[in-house]
């Protein structure tokens, strides 16, 4: 049985003007949501991801993520479709097709 290998993302797509400004309250709710259960927004809890606490403008701490900074381009890629930045990473999360969510939730980010 042959492995099917997803397309890698080497450079982000750029995030169209239309979303670019997200809405930090909503992306808060949506952050809780869909990524609190694995990762955290202080430094004070630990779970099984790393704190998302100053993640934004921050160099990428695994490797084989094909960014120099977690900017909102990266980040948009990375929340959209983890497996097409990293194929093998650990996390479990499909990802976000909602490129407004996605937004928000970068928007959110950038105010930890």
């Amino acid at each position: 049985v042959a492995e099917v290998v997803p397309e890698v993302v080497t450079e982000p797509e750029a995030v169209p003007e239309t979303v670019k400004l997200g809405d930090a309250v909503a992306g808060k709710r949506v952050a809780k949501g869909k990524c609190g259960s694995c990762h955290y927004f202080d430094k004070d809890r630990k779970k099984s991801g790393p704190t998302l606490m100053g993640i934004f403008g921050k160099a990428p701490a695994i490797d084989g993520i094909p960014f120099a900074t977690w900017d909102a381009a990266a980040l948009d890629a990375w929340i959209k479709k983890p497996r097409a930045v990293k194929p093998r990473t650990r996390m479990s999360f499909a990802g976000i097709s909602d490129e407004k969510k996605r937004q928000d939730i970068i928007a959110y980010l950038k105010t930890l």
